[in-house]
C-alpha cells in the first residue's frame, strides 16, 4: 500500500492532516485551556468590567445605556448601537458594533482581542469615538 493512504500507518498524505498542523492545533488548544477561568471567576470579572463601563458611560449625556441580563447596549447618536455581552462557554467578552464583531479573552490582567491583540477598554473607546462621536475615558 502507498504511503499516505488509510491503513499505511503514515501520519501524512491526503487523508490525514499534516503533523505540523496537528501540533499547532494542540499547542493553541493548550494555551486556551490554560487561560480559562472558572465560570464563577469569569462572571465576577465580567461583572466588574460591565460596572466599570456603566460608571464611565453614565457620565456621557450623548449615550443611552441599557443593561439587562449581562448585556450592555450602548445607544449612540444617529441610532447606532454597540452591544457588549459575555460569552460564557468561551469565557470571552463579545462586542458588536457597526464596524464588526470583536471577541476579548482575559489574558494576564487585561481583556485582549482574540484576533488583533488590542486591549478591550482602548478598543471600546475607539469604537465609541468612531460610531458615537464621544470621547470616553475608562481609567
Amino acid at each position: 500500500m502507498e504511503a499516505g493512504f488509510a491503513g499505511s500507518g503514515s501520519l501524512s498524505g491526503p487523508f490525514c492532516p499534516q503533523p505540523a498542523r496537528i501540533k499547532a492545533k494542540a499547542t493553541s488548544r493548550a494555551r486556551i485551556i490554560g487561560a480559562i477561568m472558572t465560570e464563577s471567576e469569569f462572571h465576577r470579572a465580567v461583572d466588574g468590567v460591565l460596572s466599570r463601563l456603566e460608571d464611565a458611560l453614565e457620565r456621557e449625556d450623548a449615550l443611552d445605556l441599557d443593561s439587562e441580563g449581562g448585556v450592555l447596549t450602548i445607544g449612540c447618536a444617529g441610532g447606532v448601537r454597540i452591544i457588549v455581552n459575555r460569552q460564557v462557554p468561551l469565557r470571552e467578552i463579545w462586542v458588536a458594533a457597526p464596524s464588526g464583531g470583536f471577541h476579548y479573552r482575559h489574558d494576564g490582567g487585561a481583556w485582549v482581542d482574540t484576533r488583533g491583540g488590542g486591549e478591550f477598554f482602548a478598543a471600546l473607546a475607539a469604537l465609541l469615538a468612531r460610531h458615537g462621536g464621544t470621547s470616553v475615558d475608562f481609567a
